[in-house]
């Protein structure tokens, strides 16, 4: 085994299957409200813990995207000049950016864990201009960043921005270095199970070009919402002397 993907697809779709059933037969006992969906992960564990380094996530393109088209709240962080941003959206075509913070709004307004917290449960989803991307971790505090609304980096000085932005939106995103484990979003429960499994299997290919050594560093491979318990996909097997 080496850099390639050795995930077998069938394991895939049985876990899928399974989660999605579980997670609505709970929900049925429960009462939830209609509408309601959590975050599927893939919890990937290597083998050996990459050097920690202080680098921009590594973006992976999804087959279905994480994010609903037109019901998403999208925050847009800038280092300054609302007006300047807001018209080259325009100009670019870029929609469904639902507010543009600047840093120095960030700075006076949210200084406080209350508002911070207040700010992350205002919109789903964060973007910023990928040049301030490594100052936003002072600015947001640790606990911003637990609750899986990390602002992902975009290139404002990309050609294409209307589809720099559609990249951004509709991928997840690997972080390495902080430890052996790491949650990947590959889904949620409002997904069908072949929806699931696709995303799953593009990530997994994905994770043989992101992490150093390939397939080969990966120990096991697991898929579970928040609540739920880890379902196998993958665990590797010592090698015969």
């Amino acid at each position: 085994m080496g850099r390639e993907c050795v995930l077998a697809r069938q394991q895939v779709e049985q876990a899928a299957t399974a989660l999605l059933n579980h997670i609505e037969q709970k929900k049925g006992k429960e009462q939830s409200l209609i509408g309601d969906v959590d975050t599927c992960s893939l919890i990937v564990t290597l083998k050996k813990i990459p050097t920690p380094v202080r680098n921009k996530p590594k973006r992976i393109p999804l087959k279905h995207s994480l994010q609903a088209p037109g019901e998403t709240e999208v925050c847009l962080i800038i280092k300054d000049d609302k007006e300047a941003t807001r018209a080259l959206l325009a100009a670019k075509g870029v929609e469904g950016i639902s507010k543009i913070l600047t840093l120095s709004s960030l700075r006076k307004k949210y200084k406080t864990f209350e508002s911070k917290r207040q700010l992350s449960s205002l919109y789903d989803f964060f973007l910023c201009d990928a040049n301030i991307y490594h100052l936003l971790p002072r600015y947001l505090g640790k606990k911003f960043f637990e609750k899986k609304k990390r602002p992902h980096p975009v290139n404002m000085g990309y050609k294409n921005l209307k589809e720099e932005f559609g990249k951004a939106r509709d991928a997840t995103y690997l972080h390495l270095g902080a430890g052996a484990c790491s949650a990947i979003q590959v889904g949620h429960t409002g997904m069908t199970s072949d929806m699931l499994t696709r995303n799953v299997m593009a990530v997994a290919e994905a994770l043989c070009r992101a992490v150093p050594r390939g397939w080969s560093n990966i120990y096991s491979a697991h898929l579970k919402t928040v609540d739920s318990v880890a379902l196998p996909l993958f665990v590797s097997t010592p090698r015969k002397a």
